[in-house]
């Protein structure tokens, strides 16, 4: 009878706990999860010419351009701009980004390409959650 006691008496206790404690849980993303891209800003090189050894022009996240190799700025047409997008989805929704390699832009029966690599971003994560 004492053990039915001490059973009844730890329940009671546990019931009392659970019922003055709040317990939280987050609730499940809406299905289906839906993100929409739309881009601000386009990707522009500005202009430059490229010579027989070829090189490399990259445009930084704050908008500067680098070259090097055989590779000659010209200063006129389109201005320099990094590309930016808008990225919309409910708050807490986490994203991420994934880069697929090069992509090839131009290939010339030469066998000379212009390839595209996507290798930085502005906030140095490629993984956030939406505010």
């Amino acid at each position: 009878m004492q053990n039915r006691s001490l059973y009844n008496n730890t329940f009671l206790l546990l019931l009392l706990m659970f019922s003055v404690f709040e317990i939280k849980a987050q609730e499940n993303p809406p299905v289906p999860i839906e993100v929409e891209v739309r881009t601000s800003r386009n990707l522009n090189f500005g202009s430059f010419t490229a010579g027989s050894a070829g090189g490399n022009v990259s445009v930084s996240y704050d908008d500067q351009r680098t070259v090097n190799g055989d590779i000659v700025e010209l200063n006129f047409g389109e201005p320099v701009s990094a590309a930016l997008f808008d990225v919309y989805a409910n708050p807490g929704t986490i994203i991420q980004i994934e880069t697929l390699g090069d992509y090839i832009l131009l290939n010339q029966d030469t066998g000379a390409e212009i390839k595209l690599t996507i290798n930085s971003f502005s906030t140095g994560h490629r993984t956030f959650v939406t505010q």
